[in-house]
């Protein structure tokens, strides 16, 4: 879905679901404990985590359990740290009315060092309209 969402915007990335499962328990592992997703764009690396409506419990897992992970991840200004919440919205008519049609839309969050040292207000992305700020890295 994520690589839909770039290619349909025009972007070239490479996309990698480096999120483990263990066969017999079901349990899955993040990389570094933290990422779902890993996208390269060029040479920047966007680490994503995924979830649904369960936003909090994310936030609360980058600031308490994995800090280390994070503060190592964005130690780097080549790589970015963001959650994607995924949920049904209802779609809109090329007029812009409201569809009864539900589709899929993430919810994405850019996760900063500030952020999670909560000096800083979460800094939110519609990916429909800003599409270049969730993209384009030049």
């Amino acid at each position: 879905m994520i690589k839909a969402l770039a290619r349909h915007h025009g972007y070239q990335v490479m996309v990698a679901d480096v999120e483990r499962r263990e066969g017999h328990s079901g349990h899955t592992h993040d990389l570094y404990g933290i990422i779902d997703v890993q996208v390269i764009q060029g040479h920047f690396a966007r680490g994503i985590q995924v979830c649904g409506t369960d936003w909090q419990p994310h936030i609360e897992k980058f600031r308490d359990d994995r800090i280390l992970s994070c503060k190592c991840w964005l130690g780097s200004p080549f790589r970015t740290l963001e959650l994607w919440g995924w949920r049904k919205v209802c779609a809109r008519k090329k007029d812009g009315k409201r569809s009864a049609q539900k589709v899929w839309m993430p919810r994405v969050q850019l996760v900063t060092w500030e952020f999670l040292q909560g000096e800083e207000e979460p800094w939110m992305i519609d990916p429909l309209t800003q599409h270049d700020a969730l993209w384009a890295y030049q």
